[in-house]
């Protein structure tokens, strides 16, 4: 199921605001959803996320749903991309 909030390309994803820093939680109000976007630092794996968003690292394939159009390889995410995380 196609989520409309989000835009058919990822790349309109990935570029953060200009006061935005990776490592650091922005509320998704511009895409009216009580969900929140995550900027990926360079240590970050997607296991790390879960463990500090979710508190197991196995809540992963959340993230991994709600970023799809992104994340190909669930082993492979890259610095300043801005993931999706869903309350």
């Amino acid at each position: 199921m196609a989520d409309s909030n989000w835009p058919d390309s990822a790349t309109a994803i990935l570029d953060p605001p200009e006061e935005a820093k990776a490592g650091e939680l922005i509320e998704a109000d511009e895409f009216d959803s009580t969900d929140r976007l995550y900027i990926v630092t360079e240590d970050d794996s997607l296991s790390s996320i879960a463990r500090k968003f979710y508190g197991k690292a196995s809540a992963r394939r959340r993230i991994i749903e709600a970023n799809r159009r992104l994340i190909r390889d669930p082993y492979v995410i890259q610095p300043g991309w801005r993931l999706r995380i869903p309350a």
